[in-house]
């Protein structure tokens, strides 16, 4: 946690569309890139958006598997719930395509 909150920015996987333009204009100013390269990345992300904020391997797993690698990663579910809250990013994350459509 004390990590976490030393550092200068946060980047969130499932929220790519909007983390990016962030950390460029946050972190990066100084780095000049072309209006088409973040048009690119923006249509990329938003294609790819229900792969970013959907569970996909939470759903071929088991019940029992699925609790036995939530056991062993407990701790890292519990700082990625604590960072979520602390950093306000509550993104919304879908078990299926379907239910993200």
């Amino acid at each position: 946690k004390e990590f976490l909150e030393s550092m200068d920015y946060v980047f969130w996987h499932e929220d790519m569309l909007l983390d990016f333009h962030r950390l460029a204009h946050n972190v990066f100013p100084h780095v000049s890139g072309s209006i088409a390269h973040r048009l690119f990345y923006s249509l990329g992300t938003i294609v790819g958006f229900p792969r970013m904020r959907t569970l996909k391997y939470v759903a071929r797993l088991t019940d029992e598997e699925r609790k036995m690698v939530e056991g062993v990663n407990a701790l890292d579910l519990e700082l990625y719930e604590w960072a979520r809250e602390r950093f306000g990013r509550r993104v919304t994350l879908f078990r299926s395509y379907e239910e993200c459509a």
